[in-house]
This record gives C-alpha cells, structure tokens and sequence, in this order.
C-alpha cells in the first residue's frame, strides 16, 4: 500500500463538527495512508478545536498544518494560528514558499507575454521593500552557486516551526532547486540579511 506524506482536511466547512473532523483525519493515520495528518485553511479557533477532540477522544494526534509563508509573506509567524501549532504540536506545511516565483527571480526584468502566475507575483511585489529581499536571495545564490529558490526555501526550512517548504513546479528540473536547498547550509549573517530590514509582515 502506498503511503501518502500527508493527508490534510482542506478548507473548513463550519458545517461539520470538529470532532466528526478529527474522528475522519483519524481512521486515515489508522489505516496507515498517510505518514501525517492535519489541517489547511483553517481559522485559529476552528484548529485548536479540532486538535482539543483528537486529544479528548484519544484520537490520533495531529501532526501538521498548512499555511502560507515564505520571504514574501510572514504572517503566519507569531499569529493566533501559529500559537495552536505551537500549543498542539502541530509543524507547519509552508505553502507559497516561493511567493508565486517571484522569489525565483523568473519574473524579473521579463519582457513579453505575461502570463497569470507572473502577473499576479509582480503586481503583488511590486513595492521597493520585495525587490531588496530579491537581491538579497540573489546575491546569497550567487555566492553559493545555486539558484534563487533554493535560497528561499533553505530560509522557509530554517524555521523551527516548519515541517517542509511547499512549491508548485512546472517541469522535472525545477525540482533541483529542492535538492539544493536540502544541502545549503545558510549562515547566520545570511539568515539576518533575510530576514532584517523587511518591516512588518506582508
């Protein structure tokens, strides 16, 4: 049987119980589908309550939550949701860990056909504050000899609070950037140069 790396109860229906939630997320780790369980696109009420009936009625526990975060968006960090992970124990699956590609550096200076993904990621970082984070993650690849993604997701993987950085990729190649970050080892000079100088969250 094919074990799947996690099996997540996405989106959130106010309209069925938390415990009926816990109980279905439950027989999944029973049946040994899924190495974790747990949660996305959930509010920070919902969560906890969810959590608290796996916990009440010796359920299995969850293990992961998902979430947005990445150089380009921090709030998840020490936000309300953040709180119940820590409380429950919960890592985090960082969605958009590379804002939309943007912090692949793709988007950049590209002249032409303008396509969904890179319209939406140079709308949103358009703001001088986005670009100086690019030439930071630039200049950190540069010295190191990897490409920019790598650079990003090493940063999103630093945390202590994160499972696994999560991106879409559109071709085989694209998935080196993950064999890169699993072997770059930031510095701790690097680490502050992304993360100082940002200004509140995104």
């Amino acid at each position: 049987m094919t074990q799947l790396e996690a099996v997540l109860a996405h989106a959130d229906d106010p309209e069925v119980g938390a415990g009926e939630i816990a109980v279905a997320l439950s027989a999944v780790a029973g049946r040994q589908e899924a190495r974790q369980i747990g949660m996305s696109n959930f509010g920070h009420l919902r969560a906890r309550d969810v959590a608290d009936a796996a916990l009440a009625q010796s359920l299995e526990p969850l293990g992961v939550i998902q979430e947005e975060f990445s150089l380009m968006a921090r709030a998840f960090r020490g936000s309300a949701l953040h709180d119940v992970a820590e409380e429950f124990g919960l890592s985090l699956m960082a969605t958009g860990a590379l804002a939309q590609g943007f912090l692949t550096g793709k988007f950049r200076g590209v002249i032409g056909r303008v396509g969904h993904r890179q319209k939406y990621a140079t709308g949103r970082y358009a703001d001088p504050r986005s670009h100086m984070i690019l030439d930071r993650v630039q200049k950190i690849a540069e010295h190191h000899g990897v490409q920019m993604a790598a650079v990003s997701l090493a940063w999103v993987a630093s945390h202590d609070f994160v499972a696994t950085p999560v991106a879409s990729v559109t071709s085989p190649q694209q998935l080196h950037a993950f064999e890169e970050a699993a072997r770059l080892k930031l510095t701790e000079t690097e680490l502050r140069s992304l993360t100082d100088g940002y200004g509140q969250p995104h």
